[in-house]
This record gives structure tokens, sequence and C-alpha cells, in this order.
């Protein structure tokens, strides 16, 4: 327990001594608002993570309709899938049905 609250502490410090990332304001002030979770997945690349011109890539807000897993469903020739991955695994199928 000590170990996590001490990296939270470092964490919390490195991000707020980091600058401002420049954003485009075009796009929502929250896509670049730091996220301090010790626990986040191994993939994910936080907003003050992602350096300029990188992609922040997490499910945190509506970026996470940008992933393949995101449930987004479509049809596609006919037949509903609930996600794009569903669509991907379908067709790697011995016998794809579309």
């Amino acid at each position: 327990m000590h170990r996590v609250f001490l990296s939270l502490i470092i964490l919390a410090t490195l991000v707020s001594g980091q600058q401002q990332i420049p954003r485009d304001p075009r796009y929502p002030a929250h896509w670049w608002t730091p996220v301090i979770d010790p626990k986040k997945p191994d993939w994910e690349i936080l907003p003050q993570e992602a350096g300029p011109g990188e992609v922040i890539l997490s499910k945190r807000n509506e970026l996470g309709l940008l992933s393949n897993f995101a449930p987004t469903p479509f049809v596609f020739r006919g037949k509903r899938y609930a996600s794009l991955e569903g669509l991907w695994q379908m067709m790697k199928s011995a016998a794809p049905d579309f």
C-alpha cells in the first residue's frame, strides 16, 4: 500500500510539473486532461504520456470509439456486428459468412 501511495505522489508531481500539452482548440479540452491511474493497462497511452504529434490511446472518453473493441454496432451485407473487431474475427474464421 505504501508503495502505491508513494507512486501516486511521484506521478502527481511529475504530471503537475509538466508543461501544458498544446492542443487544437477544435477538440474538447478534456481529451488532454492528465489521468492518474496506477492500474492503467499497458497498452493505454494517457494524455500526459503522448508527445506532440503522438496519439492518445485511451477508452476513458469518446476517444475510445476509435478502438476496434468499441461498442459501435453496424450492419454489413445484411449482417449485424457489435463492433469492428466482431467483423474482423468473423473474417478470420475458417468459413467466413459474408
